[in-house]
């Protein structure tokens, strides 16, 4: 069965976000918006890539799935952008369980699970940041800034961010608290937050110290069992080697 049409299923909600998408969001008119392009865009990328990498996956049983899980989570929103968070995490937890059920074993549910959530936007991701690190001035300066903007704009209430570093040589991004992280921890499944970590990294391929005069690492997550994850920035020079506050390589 391809994936288009279990969307499509008469007579029964064909995803989370239509069943959201009229009426039934005027009965919460806080933080629960209409979709977006963007939203379902990734639903039907998600579901595409889960049947490829499992040939038995069934996509409606994981839209029912995922529906359930959206309805008993939605009372957790505060916020309009965690609306979209929250539609990765059901769905990634949707489909996990499904494979689980299955016979899947864990480790490699966790994986098809990942792949399905990682694949469909990584090669866009690592271009689109190779494109922005071909456009002239600082580049340290510009992924502080762009990483600045997405935790005012786009993360929302779901996660708590702050920052180190003389922003000159050296910035880090640390998470604090991560929905991802939250959510599949009341579930009972903790370790499927690496999903999400490396979803968050998937332009990070992009980056070389050699060539951008960066360096970025992700410096361990919660996931792992950190108190924070932190992405780190690095100014380097042109050998790669870390730039000191003084402007001097590291030994």
């Amino acid at each position: 069965m391809r994936v288009r049409s279990a969307l499509v299923v008469a007579g029964e909600p064909k995803s989370v976000a239509s069943l959201y998408r009229k009426a039934v969001l005027t009965s919460n008119p806080g933080p629960v918006r209409r979709w977006s392009r963007g939203d379902r865009r990734f639903e039907r990328a998600f579901l595409r890539e889960l049947v490829k990498q499992a040939s038995g996956a069934s996509p409606q049983q994981v839209i029912v799935g995922a529906n359930a899980l959206f309805e008993r989570e939605r009372g957790t929103l505060s916020d309009a952008p965690s609306q979209t968070h929250l539609l990765l995490a059901c769905y990634v937890l949707a489909a996990y369980r499904h494979l689980i059920d299955a016979g899947g074993a864990p480790d490699e549910a966790r994986r098809v699970v990942t792949r399905a959530l990682v694949s469909p936007n990584q090669r866009t991701a690592r271009l689109f940041m190779a494109a922005c690190l071909l456009l002239p001035g600082d580049r340290l300066a510009f992924l502080r800034r762009s990483t600045e903007w997405l935790v005012r704009s786009v993360y929302g209430d779901w996660f708590r961010f702050r920052s180190e570093g003389d922003g000159t040589t050296r910035f880090v991004s640390i998470v604090e608290q991560c929905g991802f992280f939250d959510l599949l921890s009341r579930h009972g499944e903790p370790d499927l937050t690496q999903a999400f970590c490396a979803w968050d990294t998937t332009w990070s391929g992009a980056i070389s110290a050699t060539r951008h005069g960066v360096r970025f690492e992700l410096d361990g997550t919660i996931a792992q069992g950190r108190d924070a994850c932190r992405f780190c920035f690095v100014r380097t020079d042109a050998r790669g080697r870390d730039i000191d506050p003084r402007g001097q390589p590291s030994k």
